[in-house]
């Protein structure tokens, strides 16, 4: 199958925009639902690495509280 291109900018960019929003969360909590480590945690885990593996790394590399959040995880 071939890569719809449109389609990947479009969901790019809708993930950039939440991942704005746990830019500003994450700026005042160390995890996803506060400062104790939970569920919403551990759903979050593989798609940051799926990010990764397909080549969108920056997604989360270019967001400093992001960045650090992934650290804890899967970033080394």
């Amino acid at each position: 199958m071939e890569t719809d291109e449109a389609q990947v900018t479009k969901h790019v960019t809708g993930l950039g925009g939440r991942l704005d929003i746990y830019e500003k969360i994450l700026s005042k909590q160390k995890y996803i639902a506060g400062n104790e480590f939970s569920l919403a945690d551990i759903f979050h885990l593989p798609y940051g690495v799926k990010l990764y593996q397909a080549g969108y790394g920056d997604l989360i590399e270019s967001r400093p509280n992001v960045k650090r959040y992934a650290q804890c995880f899967f970033l080394k």
